[in-house]
């Protein structure tokens, strides 16, 4: 009886040894395996995409995502995210009151100064940025001081005045790589200058009055009153990340 109760303690040591071991044994690799799930995202890519997203405030909708983004919208989010190669300046006389240019005519007795896009370009960068082919409706439209027409080939975009009131601001509160995708979670505030109350608000008195010495926003602000987004972003077949997706998170 005593040498049974001896070898059944000495079989409960032996698994209970065994399974330390193997704790040992598994723990490292359950944690690398937890760290592939969720890990740091790039640095420098993250400001690169909220740079590029932040250069107007189109795409800043409560929830969005990249197919539902309407043609127009698109095509002014691209114009102001194109590198000087991107498209040709052309320097028009006017000819009596007008600018003509591959029959593309704009009243104005100045000289015109206009952009020329081809809509291969806009296309290119369609893709690019949100991972999608879809035709684009391509209408005459006035933004930001240009009027835009398009000939069926390229856009063509007269300069005009346009002075630029607003102000993107963003604090990035975390980002990570989970399953492939990029998540940004940004803090982003928007500040229109031309209106009293939020230029007070935000800049103080001295700076509305005089408009000299815009003051520095600090990141406390932004946390404050800005809008808490996750941006969402996917790897395209180039390696490249593209907006899937964008929505405000729940604080």
């Amino acid at each position: 009886m005593r040498e049974l109760i001896r070898s059944i303690i000495i079989s409960f040591i032996i698994l209970i040894v065994m399974s330390l071991c193997l704790k040992s044994y598994l723990t490292p690799q359950t944690e690398e395996l937890k760290k592939e799930k969720i890990i740091q995202a790039d640095q420098g890519t993250v400001l690169e995409l909220i740079s590029t997203l932040n250069k107007n405030e189109i795409l800043r909708k409560p929830k969005l995502n990249n197919t539902d983004i309407d043609s127009l919208d698109i095509i002014k989010f691209i114009l102001d995210n194109l590198k000087e190669e991107d498209y040709q300046l052309k320097l028009v006389k006017p000819l009596k009151i007008s600018c003509n240019i591959d029959n593309i005519e704009f009243t104005q007795e100045s000289d015109c100064t206009i952009r020329v896009i081809s809509n291969q370009t806009i296309l290119k960068y369609e893709n690019s940025f949100f991972n999608i082919s879809e035709p684009l409706e391509f209408k005459d439209f006035q933004y930001k001081g240009e009027t835009c027409r398009n000939n069926g080939y390229n856009y063509y975009c007269l300069e005009g005045n346009y002075e630029n009131t607003t102000e993107n601001y963003s604090f990035i509160k975390d980002s990570f790589i989970k399953d492939n995708k990029l998540y940004i979670d940004e803090y982003y505030l928007n500040v229109d200058e031309s209106k009293r109350v939020s230029c007070l608000k935000y800049y103080g008195r001295t700076y509305c009055e005089n408009k000299i010495e815009k003051p520095y926003l600090k990141d406390e602000t932004i946390i404050k009153y800005g809008v808490l987004y996750r941006l969402v972003f996917s790897l395209n077949s180039n390696g490249n990340y593209y907006l899937e997706q964008l929505y405000i998170l729940d604080v």
